[in-house]
């Protein structure tokens, strides 16, 4: 359990330390263990930040009213303003277990350790404690999981909410393809009909605000987006860490806590052309193979898991065994507008003249917008101030 090294700025160097400081105490207590299991839970919750010792207090207690005959003892706390680190051990010899806690504002996260497996145990007394944590009621408002290689090689991962609108709202921007994308999003085990989709099309068509959308509809997968597909697929040590990584618990529709053996996850891929282009196929065949054999070969076996990419290519660049029949679970191109449907999209909103004066011919959706925008925005007078004044005799 070695520490992370030192890195650039005061702040960051003292997040270090606290953390090496936590760890090397969890290494303490698990060291002499013969035998080690460990689990690692996360759950999403919105805490503002005053309520963090509070939640942390709700947990411990809740931790020694479950466990009454053989209760916590806290050795070491941080409490932080903007996260609670604390480890608690009970027990000794064989019969040790060790729990490293991190509350924070957007996670909880625990790290149990024991000498037999029934050390998890405690992860499901914090997963009902939690069901009570006040969380982010703002519409639209998802947790999506981003990751990237770190500079010592590891995976690494951050969790930040994003705005996804639910497709009904955005329908009408994708005229030609509407049905396509209606039939995608209704589907309840999407997995179970293929592990990859493939959209492509010319910028501004919209495809970043359908998958947000995506995201919304299929509310039950962990959202994960890879912001370095390359280095992803290049890298078996990255690319298993990411997939062997548990997916974060989240609260269901039902109030309880969804658990990531129940979760599946959806891996997003944006603007990654260098994957898919016949061109690559010589330099990148490793890549290519390992995203084509997660996706139906041995290595994607046992995975509840889709993978998304989107890219601007024209689809006659891209690799045939991409758009293999049977693998895609949808190969779909969003296209722009005919002038027609621009002209009809901007009269449902009120703009007849600017359709008719300045929609001649095919638009993106983009382009819609900013004639959208123009339209409606009114702009204010502008007074003309001069330097002198003439006064009649």
């Amino acid at each position: 359990m070695e520490a992370n090294p030192a890195r650039d700025g005061i702040q960051l160097q003292s997040r270090t330390l606290s953390h090496y400081l936590v760890t090397r105490k969890v290494a303490e207590l698990v060291g002499a263990m013969e035998r080690l299991h460990s689990f690692r839970r996360e759950w999403l919750v919105e805490l503002p930040s005053f309520r963090l010792p509070a939640t942390w207090r709700t947990l411990l207690a809740a931790l020694r009213t479950a466990e009454a005959a053989t209760p916590w003892d806290v050795v070491l706390l941080e409490d932080r303003s903007d996260e609670v680190n604390a480890v608690a051990v009970r027990g000794a010899g064989l019969q040790r277990e060790v729990l490293r806690l991190q509350v924070a504002a957007r996670a909880v996260t625990a790290w149990l350790y024991g000498a037999t497996a029934d050390c998890g145990a405690a992860a499901d007394v914090l997963c009902r404690a939690l069901t009570g944590v006040a969380r982010s009621d703002e519409p639209g408002s998802v947790p999506v999981r981003f990751w990237h290689q770190g500079s010592d090689g590891t995976a690494v991962d951050s969790l930040r909410r994003i705005h996804c609108p639910r497709f009904a709202e955005i329908a009408d921007n994708y005229p030609g393809v509407r049905g396509s994308l209606e039939r995608l999003v209704v589907l309840a085990l999407p997995w179970e009909h293929g592990r990859l989709i493939f959209w492509h099309g010319p910028p501004g068509t919209g495809k970043t605000w359908a998958l947000r959308a995506l995201i919304r509809e299929w509310s039950a997968l962990s959202p994960e987006v890879i912001t370095d597909p390359e280095p992803f697929f290049a890298s078996n040590a990255y690319l298993q860490q990411v997939l062997l990584a548990d997916p974060p618990s989240q609260p269901s529709s039902e109030g309880r806590y969804v658990t990531e053996e129940e979760r599946p996850r959806l891996f997003i891929l944006e603007d990654a052309p260098q994957l898919v282009l016949q061109e690559s196929r010589g330099a990148l065949g490793s890549r290519i193979g390992n995203l084509l054999s997660m996706t139906d070969g041995i290595l994607g076996q046992g995975l509840r898991a889709i993978f998304l990419i989107t890219t601007n290519e024209k689809v006659s660049r891209v690799d045939p065994a991409i758009r293999r029949p049977g693998r895609c679970l949808q190969e779909l191109e969003l296209p722009g507008f005919s002038a027609e449907q621009a002209r009809s999209w901007l009269e449902a909103r009120g703009l007849s003249e600017v359709a008719r004066l300045q929609v001649e011919g095919d638009r993106s959706l983009a382009e819609l917008y900013e004639l959208f925008h123009r339209g409606t925005h009114t702009p204010r007078p502008v007074e003309t101030r001069m330097g002198f004044s003439a006064r009649e005799r």
